[in-house]
């Protein structure tokens, strides 16, 4: 019995690790789908940018310099909001899909 409940101990230790990964930024930005945007202000910060849309939303953008060669180039990140300031889509463009962290997500 005692070597069952072992072996039952390290499959979900083994299973725990395994799924136990970085999100990409894909994942990030869609696990605040159905958030609240100060969800979102609260982790990286006031936007650089908010746009009011026609149905009573927004459309909140931040744009980060990503190193890029010998120069840079700015990530920009969007989330739109309906008329209750809950988040309803997301998207980015020039932003690296994984090492997110590097554009202040800590």
């Amino acid at each position: 019995m005692l070597r069952g409940l072992l072996a039952i101990g390290l499959v979900i230790l083994v299973t725990a690790c395994a799924t136990n990964k970085t999100q990409t930024l894909d994942e990030m930005m869609q696990s605040w789908v159905g958030l609240p945007i100060q969800t979102v202000t609260k982790r990286i910060g006031e936007p650089d940018r908010v746009q009011q849309t026609r149905s009573g939303g927004a459309v909140y953008s931040w744009v980060t310099p990503i190193p890029k060669g010998d120069g840079t180039i700015d990530c920009v990140q969007q989330f739109q909001t309906d008329r209750n300031g809950e988040i309803i889509k997301w998207g980015y463009t020039d932003c690296p899909k994984d090492g997110w962290e590097q554009m202040g997500y800590n």
